[in-house]
């Protein structure tokens, strides 16, 4: 067995327990911020995200900033995560 098909595999094994026994994770109080660019405040970043804390029974509060400031705020402890879409064809 390789590495990548050790790592994939834990990746989904983690994403099926967080899918089907979100409670033990977080507490009910818990808060967790995040931050995208203020043209994508709309966008299906958010939308994702919410969808995901809603499942994790999380609050989730956005930051708007740009790219290099959002890197700044992860590398400061200010967010928790970043996320982003790539759009191609």
């Amino acid at each position: 067995m390789n590495r990548f098909s050790v790592k994939r595999r834990f990746c989904l094994l983690w994403c099926f327990t967080v899918l089907l026994f979100p409670q033990p994770f977080f507490p009910g109080d818990t808060e967790l911020v995040s931050s995208v660019a203020e043209e994508n405040k709309d966008g299906p970043d958010v939308q994702i995200l919410m969808a995901i804390a809603d499942r994790l029974n999380v609050k989730l509060t956005f930051k708007l900033a740009p790219f290099k400031r959002r890197l700044q705020l992860m590398k400061d402890g200010e967010i928790d995560f970043m996320s982003g879409l790539l759009r191609n064809a």
